[in-house]
Formats: structure tokens, sequence, C-alpha cells
């Protein structure tokens, strides 16, 4: 949903959607997103504001369905969008990325590793630094 979220920011929408989700939903986004019937709220809330395109209130969610959003996303994609968050909602702040419990997993990978290594190197280069270590091993970059 994070996906969407960034979507519609980038479509200069997203205020407008937290109004729209206010007023529908009763609560704000900032709640809801966190609740496991989010996507359910998601899709009421872009119904209302895009009735014509979203005729039902579930249209949104089942026009999704299986979509495995950022399968297959490339590591350039991934930075690309961290660098849009980064711009839009902490300036100048530093991002640090954490790779605490699944540096097993990535470890016995090279492209997992790569990948989580290319993300934090090309986050670093649009923040402050960022870094990832899994095991003894570190891939770091600092502005």
């Amino acid at each position: 949903m994070a996906d969407h979220e960034l979507k519609l920011e980038e479509a200069g929408e997203w205020d407008r959607f937290l109004q729209t989700a206010e007023q529908v939903l009763g609560e704000p986004w900032e709640t809801l997103k966190h609740s496991p019937l989010a996507d359910d709220f998601f899709s009421e809330v872009m119904h209302a504001m895009y009735p014509t395109r979203y005729e039902e209130t579930m249209s949104w969610y089942s026009s999704r369905a299986g979509d495995t959003s950022g399968v297959g996303t490339s590591a350039a994609e991934v930075t690309a969008d961290i660098e849009k968050m980064l711009a839009r909602r902490a300036a100048g702040k530093t991002l640090f990325v954490v790779v605490d419990e699944v540096s097993q997993y990535i470890f016995q990978n090279t492209g997992r590793m790569l990948g989580a290594a290319i993300v934090c190197i090309g986050a670093g280069s649009a923040a402050k630094g960022a870094r990832v270590a899994a095991g003894n091993r570190a891939a770091e970059a600092r502005r």
C-alpha cells in the first residue's frame, strides 16, 4: 500500500486522500493504515475520490487481487522511491537502514546482499548516509 500512497503523493492527491479518508472513514488515515483491514479502507477512500473509476467500494481492492507489489522491483527503483520520499518527508535528514534478523537470509545469496548494498549506497547519496551490515560483512556509503 505504501507504493500507492507514494503514487498519490506524486500525483498531488495525497492531501485530498487524507481529507477524504477522514470524511469517509471517520478516523485519520495515520491511525487506520495500521489496521489489518487497511486495504479495505484504502479501497473505500479511492472509491470516494474516483467513483467513476472505482464504481464499488471494493473495486480498487479487487483490481489489485493477486498483485505482488514489490516483487521484481529493482534496487535502483527502490532507491529512487526512497529518494522521492526523503525529499518530500524528511529533507536534510539522515537515513539509517538496519538489516538485522534477516542478515543470514541475504548473506547466503550474493544477489540479495548486493541488492541491499545498492539500495543503501543509493540512499546514502540521497541522504546524509546509509549503512547495511550482514554478519561480519558491511557495505557503507557516506555523503
